[in-house]
């Protein structure tokens, strides 16, 4: 790409200079359509085509070069369209959080979502990053109005986690529990070598790390 940046630059030199050698308008062209710069490629297909109309070369890259405008307007056009549902979810998500009086971080929860770029990250900067190693998509808000959380479940004493990509809102901690470490004789996971949990015995801690760090005890009955 530094190459034909190079070329397309050289060649607007040089046509300054014999601006009616048909060669250069080619090069010029070429390069940017090369750079998926294609209203300048037409341009440059134009000057030359003013030189040598019957130029088979420049007419089919100026084809190519309407060709690819039209592509590339459609395609941005799409970006638009995707970009303007993203603030509108974006809006909603925030405002359903905002509603609903829930503290995410200093920033806007949608914001709070994205992995940060930085090299210096804070506690919750580094539990964000571990659930950005799944394809999950963050919190959202559905057409009814419902919101969904990743949720991460600890296990400190074994070093071992759990991870729910979408906790809906109006679900208990119990359902998901029953599913996850169920009533029965053998072990639900590897790691539980005494077989000691089991969602009737199980006592959950909700962790705050947005104002500061400290754990509240949470029922099991409760919903997110």
């Amino acid at each position: 790409m530094a190459n034909v940046m190079s070329i397309a630059l050289t060649v607007l030199a040089a046509c300054t200079q014999t601006v009616s050698h048909k060669w250069w308008f080619c090069r010029a062209a070429t390069a940017f359509h090369r750079l998926s710069q294609y209203a300048e490629c037409i341009q440059w297909c134009d000057r030359g085509l003013e030189l040598a109309h019957d130029n088979t070369g420049l007419v089919e890259l100026r084809q190519k070069a309407v060709r690819g405008q039209a592509a590339q307007a459609k395609e941005e056009r799409k970006r638009a369209v995707m970009e303007r549902k993203q603030q509108a979810h974006r809006a909603k998500l925030d405002k359903a959080v905002a509603t609903r009086g829930i503290r995410t971080a200093p920033k806007r929860p949608t914001e709070w979502w994205t992995r940060p770029d930085n090299a210096e990250k804070d506690e919750a900067a580094e539990q964000v990053a571990q659930l950005h190693g799944s394809d999950a998509q963050g919190p959202s808000v559905d057409d009814d109005g419902f919101l969904t959380w990743p949720v991460l479940f600890a296990y400190p004493e074994h070093g071992q986690t759990d991870f729910i990509e979408a906790f809906h809102e109006a679900s208990c901690l119990q359902d998901h529990l029953e599913i996850m470490f169920p009533e029965e004789p053998a072990p639900a996971v590897p790691w539980d070598a005494h077989n000691q949990y089991k969602s009737s015995k199980l006592v959950a801690y909700f962790e705050e790390i947005v104002v500061r760090q400290s754990s509240y005890a949470v029922g099991s009955s409760c919903c997110l």
